[in-house]
């Protein structure tokens, strides 16, 4: 994989030239959500709260908006849930929270890190989303706007002068 100079600063990020993809892109550049739970709790210690929260939420709005809840769940990315709920939370998107944790709810005995496991328990648990994505869809403009804020006012958390 070719690395790129990547540079993000709290000016930017403040006055709107750069986005939460950006001050997220040095996160997505560390973390491999593909090669597991493990691995990917290794990468998760080399950020900060903020970067990993905001990596989280972009992942998870990302991956339900394409495809809904299953799509979250079914992908790597699913490992994400607890740090997406923790910045949803965080960014004050308290209505997509408390979706996302009924979600959580759902699952016997709980919602797993590892993605085979999380198949196989929405499979067995004959588990549908609809509900979940409708809320989904009614919050999501807002959880994009209150990730752009958060990231407006935590812009010196993702300052990164660096190659990735």
């Amino acid at each position: 994989m070719e690395r790129k100079h990547l540079t993000v600063t709290a000016e930017g990020l403040r006055s709107g030239e750069l986005t939460a993809a950006d001050a997220a892109a040095p996160a997505a550049g560390i973390i491999d959500l593909t090669a597991g739970y493990v691995s990917y709790l290794a990468d998760a210690s080399l950020l900060n709260p903020e970067q990993l929260l905001t990596f989280a939420v972009i992942n998870y709005v990302s991956e339900v908006s394409e495809g809904g809840h299953e799509r979250f769940l079914y992908d790597p990315a699913g490992m994400l849930w607890r740090e997406a709920l923790t910045g949803l939370e965080e960014i004050g998107a308290a209505d997509a929270a408390d979706n996302l944790r009924s979600l959580r709810d759902r699952f016997d005995p709980e919602l797993p890190f590892d993605q085979s496991e999380r198949v196989r328990l929405i499979e067995e648990q004959e588990l549908w989303f609809d509900k979940e994505d409708e809320l989904f869809r009614t919050h999501e403009s807002e959880i994009r706007a209150r990730l752009e804020e958060y990231v407006r006012r935590n812009a010196e958390a993702f300052e990164f002068d660096g190659e990735i």
